[in-house]
Protein backbone atom coordinates (compact mmCIF):
# COMPACT_ATOMS: atom_id res chain seq x y z
CA UNK A 1 0.00 0.00 0.00
CA UNK A 2 1.10 3.72 -0.23
CA UNK A 3 2.73 4.73 3.25
CA UNK A 4 2.92 8.03 4.52
CA UNK A 5 6.29 8.77 3.70
CA UNK A 6 5.43 7.85 0.31
CA UNK A 7 2.95 10.30 -0.12
CA UNK A 8 4.82 13.20 1.39
CA UNK A 9 7.99 12.41 -0.96
CA UNK A 10 5.26 12.53 -3.61
CA UNK A 11 3.36 16.32 -2.31
CA UNK A 12 6.98 17.59 -2.02
CA UNK A 13 8.12 17.30 -5.42
CA UNK A 14 4.96 18.75 -6.38
CA UNK A 15 5.74 21.79 -4.21
CA UNK A 16 2.89 21.11 -1.81
CA UNK A 17 4.65 21.76 1.36
CA UNK A 18 1.93 23.59 3.17
CA UNK A 19 -0.65 20.66 2.50
CA UNK A 20 -1.86 19.05 5.41
CA UNK A 21 -2.06 15.28 4.18
CA UNK A 22 -3.19 13.99 7.54
CA UNK A 23 -6.06 15.96 7.48
CA UNK A 24 -7.23 15.03 4.09
CA UNK A 25 -7.01 11.87 4.71
CA UNK A 26 -9.20 11.65 7.71
CA UNK A 27 -11.56 13.64 5.56
CA UNK A 28 -11.24 11.20 2.73
CA UNK A 29 -12.13 8.16 4.84
CA UNK A 30 -14.97 9.96 6.70
CA UNK A 31 -13.21 10.91 10.00
CA UNK A 32 -14.46 14.48 10.18
CA UNK A 33 -12.83 18.00 10.27
CA UNK A 34 -13.79 21.10 10.18
CA UNK A 35 -13.75 21.27 6.12
CA UNK A 36 -15.56 19.85 3.17
CA UNK A 37 -12.67 17.36 1.54
CA UNK A 38 -14.15 19.42 -1.89
CA UNK A 39 -11.86 22.72 -0.18
CA UNK A 40 -9.01 20.58 0.73
CA UNK A 41 -8.66 19.21 -2.98
CA UNK A 42 -9.24 22.56 -4.38
CA UNK A 43 -6.38 24.07 -2.15
CA UNK A 44 -4.03 21.36 -3.21
CA UNK A 45 -4.53 21.85 -6.67
CA UNK A 46 -4.26 25.85 -6.10
CA UNK A 47 -0.58 24.78 -4.99
CA UNK A 48 0.72 23.35 -7.93
CA UNK A 49 3.08 24.96 -9.91
CA UNK A 50 1.77 24.19 -13.15
CA UNK A 51 4.32 26.36 -15.36
CA UNK A 52 6.79 23.68 -13.79
CA UNK A 53 5.19 20.99 -14.95
CA UNK A 54 4.14 21.76 -18.62
CA UNK A 55 8.10 22.97 -18.85
CA UNK A 56 8.99 19.04 -18.75
CA UNK A 57 11.04 18.73 -21.41
CA UNK A 58 10.53 15.20 -22.20
CA UNK A 59 6.82 16.30 -22.33
CA UNK A 60 7.29 19.25 -24.54
CA UNK A 61 9.66 17.39 -26.65
CA UNK A 62 6.21 14.65 -27.28
CA UNK A 63 3.53 17.75 -27.73
CA UNK A 64 6.15 19.33 -30.55
CA UNK A 65 4.81 16.01 -32.32
CA UNK A 66 1.01 15.53 -30.81
CA UNK A 67 -1.42 18.28 -29.53
CA UNK A 68 -2.93 17.85 -26.45
CA UNK A 69 -6.19 16.35 -27.50
CA UNK A 70 -5.20 14.56 -30.69
CA UNK A 71 -4.68 10.64 -30.05
CA UNK A 72 -0.98 9.64 -31.16
CA UNK A 73 0.59 5.90 -31.51
CA UNK A 74 2.78 5.21 -28.89
CA UNK A 75 5.77 3.26 -29.82
CA UNK A 76 8.69 4.27 -27.84
CA UNK A 77 8.79 3.82 -24.21
CA UNK A 78 9.87 7.83 -23.72
CA UNK A 79 6.52 8.43 -25.46
CA UNK A 80 4.67 6.22 -22.88
CA UNK A 81 6.27 8.19 -19.81
CA UNK A 82 5.69 11.63 -21.55
CA UNK A 83 1.73 10.42 -22.28
CA UNK A 84 1.69 10.11 -18.66
CA UNK A 85 3.40 13.37 -17.59
CA UNK A 86 0.23 14.99 -20.52
CA UNK A 87 -2.06 13.51 -18.27
CA UNK A 88 -0.76 14.53 -15.04
CA UNK A 89 -0.93 18.09 -16.48
CA UNK A 90 -4.25 17.95 -17.64
CA UNK A 91 -5.29 16.40 -14.27
CA UNK A 92 -3.93 19.11 -12.86
CA UNK A 93 -4.94 21.87 -15.10
CA UNK A 94 -8.76 23.24 -13.43
CA UNK A 95 -9.50 25.08 -16.88
CA UNK A 96 -9.51 21.60 -18.48
CA UNK A 97 -12.91 20.13 -18.00
CA UNK A 98 -12.89 16.82 -15.82
CA UNK A 99 -15.09 13.91 -17.10
CA UNK A 100 -16.12 11.40 -15.04
CA UNK A 101 -19.00 9.53 -17.39
CA UNK A 102 -21.98 10.56 -15.17
CA UNK A 103 -22.85 13.51 -12.61
CA UNK A 104 -21.79 14.01 -9.24
CA UNK A 105 -21.41 16.84 -7.04
CA UNK A 106 -18.67 19.00 -7.37
CA UNK A 107 -16.72 18.18 -4.03
CA UNK A 108 -16.92 14.59 -5.51
CA UNK A 109 -15.67 15.87 -8.67
CA UNK A 110 -12.46 17.55 -7.63
CA UNK A 111 -11.66 15.05 -4.70
CA UNK A 112 -12.25 12.01 -7.53
CA UNK A 113 -9.90 14.32 -9.61
CA UNK A 114 -7.54 15.00 -6.76
CA UNK A 115 -7.07 11.03 -5.95
CA UNK A 116 -6.46 10.43 -9.97
CA UNK A 117 -3.99 12.94 -9.78
CA UNK A 118 -2.25 11.74 -7.21
CA UNK A 119 -1.80 8.26 -8.39
CA UNK A 120 -0.82 9.47 -12.12
CA UNK A 121 1.96 11.20 -10.18
CA UNK A 122 3.26 8.09 -8.36
CA UNK A 123 2.65 6.06 -11.46
CA UNK A 124 5.00 3.82 -13.35
CA UNK A 125 4.67 3.58 -16.95
CA UNK A 126 4.20 0.29 -18.72
CA UNK A 127 3.68 -0.13 -22.68
CA UNK A 128 1.68 -2.25 -24.05
CA UNK A 129 2.17 -3.55 -28.09
CA UNK A 130 -1.12 -4.17 -29.13
CA UNK A 131 -0.65 -7.25 -30.52
CA UNK A 132 0.68 -8.60 -26.87
CA UNK A 133 -2.45 -6.49 -25.59
CA UNK A 134 -4.37 -8.74 -27.60
CA UNK A 135 -3.04 -12.27 -26.45
CA UNK A 136 -3.04 -11.40 -23.06
CA UNK A 137 -6.95 -10.41 -23.20
CA UNK A 138 -7.54 -13.71 -25.16
CA UNK A 139 -7.86 -16.29 -22.46
CA UNK A 140 -10.49 -17.05 -19.83
CA UNK A 141 -9.54 -16.17 -15.78
CA UNK A 142 -9.49 -19.42 -14.13
CA UNK A 143 -11.66 -19.24 -10.43
CA UNK A 144 -8.99 -18.27 -7.80
CA UNK A 145 -9.17 -16.16 -4.24
CA UNK A 146 -8.06 -11.88 -5.15
CA UNK A 147 -4.47 -11.34 -3.09
CA UNK A 148 -3.47 -7.99 -1.71
CA UNK A 149 -0.25 -7.78 -3.23
CA UNK A 150 -1.40 -8.44 -6.85
CA UNK A 151 0.05 -5.14 -8.45
CA UNK A 152 3.79 -5.33 -9.55
CA UNK A 153 3.67 -1.72 -8.45
CA UNK A 154 1.16 0.33 -6.26
CA UNK A 155 0.04 2.83 -8.88
CA UNK A 156 0.79 1.68 -12.78
CA UNK A 157 -0.04 3.97 -15.82
CA UNK A 158 -0.53 1.46 -18.87
CA UNK A 159 -0.45 3.07 -21.94
CA UNK A 160 -1.98 1.35 -24.87
CA UNK A 161 0.09 1.48 -28.49
CA UNK A 162 -3.19 2.70 -30.17
CA UNK A 163 -6.21 4.10 -28.69
CA UNK A 164 -8.88 1.94 -27.71
CA UNK A 165 -12.89 1.99 -27.72
CA UNK A 166 -13.86 1.58 -23.94
CA UNK A 167 -17.60 1.04 -23.14
CA UNK A 168 -17.82 1.42 -19.23
CA UNK A 169 -21.13 0.44 -17.26
CA UNK A 170 -22.33 2.48 -14.53
CA UNK A 171 -23.20 0.05 -11.53
CA UNK A 172 -25.71 2.20 -9.77
CA UNK A 173 -27.77 3.19 -12.94
CA UNK A 174 -26.86 1.04 -15.64
CA UNK A 175 -25.86 3.35 -18.19
CA UNK A 176 -23.22 2.89 -20.52
CA UNK A 177 -20.48 5.48 -21.55
CA UNK A 178 -18.11 5.08 -24.31
CA UNK A 179 -14.70 6.78 -24.30
CA UNK A 180 -11.61 6.38 -26.40
CA UNK A 181 -9.10 5.67 -24.20
CA UNK A 182 -5.07 5.98 -24.92
CA UNK A 183 -4.47 4.11 -21.14
CA UNK A 184 -5.21 2.85 -17.89
CA UNK A 185 -4.35 3.88 -14.49
CA UNK A 186 -4.30 0.87 -11.78
CA UNK A 187 -3.44 1.06 -8.10
CA UNK A 188 -4.04 -0.10 -5.28
CA UNK A 189 -6.80 1.49 -3.08
CA UNK A 190 -6.20 0.94 1.21
CA UNK A 191 -7.86 -0.79 2.82
CA UNK A 192 -8.65 -3.84 0.56
CA UNK A 193 -9.31 -2.56 -3.03
CA UNK A 194 -7.29 -2.32 -6.70
CA UNK A 195 -9.31 0.35 -9.19
CA UNK A 196 -8.52 0.88 -12.60
CA UNK A 197 -9.24 3.95 -14.68
CA UNK A 198 -9.90 4.40 -18.63
CA UNK A 199 -8.17 7.40 -19.88
CA UNK A 200 -8.42 9.42 -22.65
CA UNK A 201 -8.82 13.30 -24.28
CA UNK A 202 -11.45 14.50 -26.43
CA UNK A 203 -13.21 17.36 -27.38
CA UNK A 204 -16.36 18.84 -25.52
CA UNK A 205 -19.12 20.60 -27.80
CA UNK A 206 -17.13 24.04 -27.13
CA UNK A 207 -13.93 22.58 -28.98
CA UNK A 208 -12.22 22.75 -25.70
CA UNK A 209 -10.00 20.01 -24.66
CA UNK A 210 -11.82 17.25 -22.37
CA UNK A 211 -9.83 15.07 -19.98
CA UNK A 212 -11.95 11.80 -19.40
CA UNK A 213 -11.18 9.49 -16.53
CA UNK A 214 -13.53 6.85 -16.18
CA UNK A 215 -13.69 4.42 -13.17
CA UNK A 216 -13.72 1.10 -14.97
CA UNK A 217 -13.32 -1.95 -12.88
CA UNK A 218 -12.53 -2.58 -8.60
CA UNK A 219 -11.67 -5.77 -7.37
CA UNK A 220 -12.33 -6.49 -3.61
CA UNK A 221 -9.26 -8.24 -2.34
CA UNK A 222 -9.83 -11.73 -0.30
CA UNK A 223 -12.50 -12.36 -2.29
CA UNK A 224 -13.48 -15.24 -4.93
CA UNK A 225 -13.36 -14.51 -8.80
CA UNK A 226 -16.02 -15.18 -10.32
CA UNK A 227 -18.40 -16.37 -7.88
CA UNK A 228 -18.19 -12.85 -5.79
CA UNK A 229 -18.70 -10.59 -8.77
CA UNK A 230 -21.97 -9.78 -11.02
CA UNK A 231 -21.66 -10.80 -14.85
CA UNK A 232 -21.53 -7.17 -15.25
CA UNK A 233 -18.34 -6.62 -13.33
CA UNK A 234 -16.86 -10.00 -14.94
CA UNK A 235 -16.72 -8.28 -18.82
CA UNK A 236 -15.01 -5.73 -17.23
CA UNK A 237 -12.54 -7.65 -14.11
CA UNK A 238 -11.68 -10.31 -16.41
CA UNK A 239 -9.07 -8.54 -19.46
CA UNK A 240 -7.81 -6.57 -16.29
CA UNK A 241 -7.03 -9.87 -14.25
CA UNK A 242 -5.81 -11.19 -17.72
CA UNK A 243 -3.10 -8.65 -17.80
CA UNK A 244 -1.84 -8.73 -14.38
CA UNK A 245 -1.41 -12.75 -14.87
CA UNK A 246 0.70 -11.71 -17.85
CA UNK A 247 2.84 -9.68 -15.75
CA UNK A 248 3.53 -12.60 -13.71
CA UNK A 249 4.82 -14.65 -16.43
CA UNK A 250 8.02 -16.34 -16.50
CA UNK A 251 7.63 -16.46 -20.31
CA UNK A 252 7.03 -12.18 -20.30
CA UNK A 253 9.30 -9.48 -19.97
CA UNK A 254 8.71 -5.76 -18.24
CA UNK A 255 12.20 -4.84 -18.00
CA UNK A 256 13.07 -1.20 -17.36
CA UNK A 257 14.18 0.84 -20.11
CA UNK A 258 16.13 3.92 -20.26
CA UNK A 259 15.19 7.06 -21.98
CA UNK A 260 17.39 7.67 -25.29
CA UNK A 261 20.76 8.95 -24.21
CA UNK A 262 20.04 12.34 -26.73
CA UNK A 263 17.01 12.96 -24.19
CA UNK A 264 18.48 12.13 -21.10
CA UNK A 265 21.41 14.50 -22.07
CA UNK A 266 18.45 17.23 -22.82
CA UNK A 267 16.77 16.35 -19.73
CA UNK A 268 20.10 16.83 -17.00
CA UNK A 269 20.58 20.63 -18.43
CA UNK A 270 17.56 20.87 -16.68
CA UNK A 271 16.20 20.00 -13.05
CA UNK A 272 12.57 19.96 -14.14
CA UNK A 273 12.69 16.40 -15.12
CA UNK A 274 13.89 13.18 -14.42
CA UNK A 275 16.44 11.54 -16.27
CA UNK A 276 16.04 8.10 -15.51
CA UNK A 277 12.23 7.54 -15.06
CA UNK A 278 10.65 3.65 -14.30
CA UNK A 279 9.38 2.98 -17.98
CA UNK A 280 8.48 -1.03 -18.43
CA UNK A 281 7.59 -2.08 -22.28
CA UNK A 282 5.78 -5.47 -22.12
CA UNK A 283 6.91 -8.55 -24.33
CA UNK A 284 7.39 -11.81 -24.65
CA UNK A 285 10.75 -13.35 -23.87
CA UNK A 286 12.42 -15.41 -26.68
CA UNK A 287 11.31 -18.83 -27.12
CA UNK A 288 13.29 -21.56 -25.90
CA UNK A 289 13.68 -25.19 -27.88
CA UNK A 290 10.31 -26.23 -27.42
CA UNK A 291 8.89 -28.97 -24.90
CA UNK A 292 9.71 -32.36 -26.33
CA UNK A 293 9.89 -35.28 -24.98
CA UNK A 294 12.99 -36.67 -23.59
CA UNK A 295 10.90 -39.81 -21.68
CA UNK A 296 9.95 -43.21 -22.18
CA UNK A 297 6.19 -41.54 -22.78
CA UNK A 298 7.19 -39.80 -25.80
CA UNK A 299 9.58 -41.98 -27.32
CA UNK A 300 6.66 -44.31 -27.78
CA UNK A 301 4.83 -40.66 -29.86
CA UNK A 302 5.41 -40.00 -32.77
CA UNK A 303 3.63 -36.68 -33.40
CA UNK A 304 4.27 -33.20 -31.98
CA UNK A 305 1.03 -31.21 -30.81
CA UNK A 306 0.42 -27.55 -29.38
CA UNK A 307 -0.59 -27.26 -25.80
CA UNK A 308 -2.74 -24.46 -26.03
CA UNK A 309 -1.91 -21.16 -23.55
CA UNK A 310 -3.60 -20.59 -20.37
CA UNK A 311 -3.38 -19.04 -17.04
CA UNK A 312 -3.14 -21.03 -13.90
CA UNK A 313 -3.79 -19.85 -10.68
CA UNK A 314 -1.43 -20.87 -8.14
CA UNK A 315 -2.20 -20.40 -4.71
CA UNK A 316 0.42 -18.48 -1.95
CA UNK A 317 0.12 -19.35 1.10
CA UNK A 318 1.51 -16.13 2.28
CA UNK A 319 -0.95 -13.82 0.40
CA UNK A 320 -4.05 -15.62 1.30
CA UNK A 321 -4.65 -16.20 -2.31
CA UNK A 322 -3.55 -16.80 -5.96
CA UNK A 323 -1.41 -15.47 -8.42
CA UNK A 324 -2.73 -15.75 -11.68
CA UNK A 325 0.07 -17.16 -14.22
CA UNK A 326 -0.24 -17.07 -18.24
CA UNK A 327 1.46 -20.31 -19.26
CA UNK A 328 2.58 -19.76 -23.10
CA UNK A 329 1.60 -22.57 -25.85
CA UNK A 330 4.22 -25.05 -26.40
CA UNK A 331 5.02 -28.25 -28.13
CA UNK A 332 4.42 -31.22 -26.94
CA UNK A 333 5.89 -34.67 -28.04
CA UNK A 334 9.36 -35.65 -29.42
CA UNK A 335 11.30 -32.88 -30.71
CA UNK A 336 11.96 -34.98 -34.03
CA UNK A 337 8.48 -36.07 -34.63
CA UNK A 338 6.45 -33.91 -37.29
CA UNK A 339 3.92 -31.31 -35.81
CA UNK A 340 0.26 -32.36 -36.23
CA UNK A 341 -0.97 -28.50 -36.51
CA UNK A 342 1.13 -25.70 -37.04
CA UNK A 343 -0.01 -22.65 -35.83
CA UNK A 344 1.80 -19.21 -35.98
CA UNK A 345 2.59 -17.41 -33.14
CA UNK A 346 3.06 -13.45 -33.63
CA UNK A 347 5.63 -12.60 -30.77
CA UNK A 348 6.79 -9.01 -31.43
Amino acid sequence: MVTKQQMDAAWEQMNLHAFDYERWAAEAFGLGGDRTIGTVAREAFAKLDLNRMKADPLLQRFLRQTPWDTPFPIRAAWEAEAERLMYTVLLAEQKVEFNMGFDVSPDQRITSRLLVFTNMTLAVTYLWRTEILKKAESLPVPRHTIPENLLPFTSMYWSWEGARDDRVTNTETGEQFNIEADGMLVWYMPPGGIQAWSVGTGLNADGKTVMHAIQTAILRVGTTWPDDYSEGEQNTLSPLLAKLSFLNSPFVSAEREQLPRPIRRALKKTTAADTEPPIHVVKLRQTSTPHGGAGATDRELRHQWWVRGHIRAQWFPSMKGHRLIWIREYLKGPSDAPIIRKIYDVQR
